[in-house]
């Protein structure tokens, strides 16, 4: 492949290399280049986009596939003995204990632990609730309250916490399914994007700079699924829709397997954007 150079100056030994490259994570086109000084290569071609390169250097943005990627046999006959449940349990209310002190002092960092172990551990209930009810009954039977999601979308809630905490006051609700696999993970995106906002660079999110917001979640959806976010099993369902709109619209009377599943990335970016718009800011 034909390369182009820039060179540093007259002695045509130093010079930044270019060439038209296929990104090696997404599949996508883009410019790559590579440093050569003194006629020899002081850097490597980077063989990835600028944006799978950036989603790198972050933690990945995660993935609501129906199958998880690592899995625990239930079938496992490993126990945890009698002392490793006392330690663990006093270890991890130590330092649960801590991060409340320290959130409760101003620590923001903190705060942000909490929350999202917080929201880890409901989900994990959630999870085993619905799939495994029967394994809960006898110590949800004993309770009177129980870990679980809430939310304007989620039935009865305590009106006064949610008052007092301001939940949801800054998102346009609309008419949007919290259910909904779109719905699910277009606020995926979002939370990650929210989290990593400074090291993306990204601007105050608003109605003017959503999508640019989600540009940057969909290249972190496609370094997730190295390009093929059809492949995986939960986002694919958003997209089945378009899996003929070639031929739908005339532009082929029969399309091809690769047609169909472009098609369908096509349909899961569709969704999601339609999604994620209803986290934009109410306009003041």
């Amino acid at each position: 492949m034909s390369t182009a150079k820039r060179f540093y100056n007259s002695s045509k030994r130093d010079y930044v290399e270019e060439k038209q490259a296929e990104c090696e994570n997404c599949g996508g086109s883009f410019t790559d280049s590579r440093i050569v000084w003194g006629g020899k290569p002081a850097t490597n071609f980077r063989g990835t986009c600028e944006n799978c390169w950036q989603c790198s250097l972050l933690p990945p943005i995660p993935l609501l596939t129906t199958k998880p990627r690592t899995q625990v046999s239930l079938k496992s006959d490993v126990r945890m003995k009698p002392e490793d449940v006392d330690l663990i349990r006093s270890k991890n209310v130590e330092n649960l204990t801590v991060l409340y002190c320290l959130a409760g002092n101003g620590d923001e960092r903190a705060l942000q632990v909490l929350l999202e172990l917080g929201f880890l551990l409901t989900h994990f209930l959630e999870v085993f609730a619905r799939r495994q009810p029967e394994k809960l009954r006898p110590y949800a039977r004993k309770e009177l309250a129980w870990p679980m999601f809430t939310g304007p979308k989620r039935g009865k809630t305590n009106e006064t916490l949610l008052r007092n905490i301001e939940l949801a006051r800054d998102i346009k609700l609309g008419k949007w399914n919290p259910e909904a696999r779109t719905t699910s993970a277009a606020l995926v995106m979002w939370v990650w994007l929210c989290q990593n906002c400074a090291e993306l660079k990204l601007p105050p999110f608003d109605r003017q700079t959503a999508k640019q917001w989600f540009e940057k979640g969909w290249s972190a959806v496609l370094y997730a699924t190295r390009g093929k976010p059809e492949k995986d099993e939960f986002l694919r369902q958003t997209g089945e829709h378009r899996k003929r709109h070639s031929e739908q619209i005339g532009q082929q009377s029969h399309a091809t397997a690769a047609t169909r599943e472009a098609n369908i990335r096509d349909g899961i970016k569709w969704q999601l954007w339609q999604s994620f718009q209803n986290f934009v800011p109410k306009s003041p």
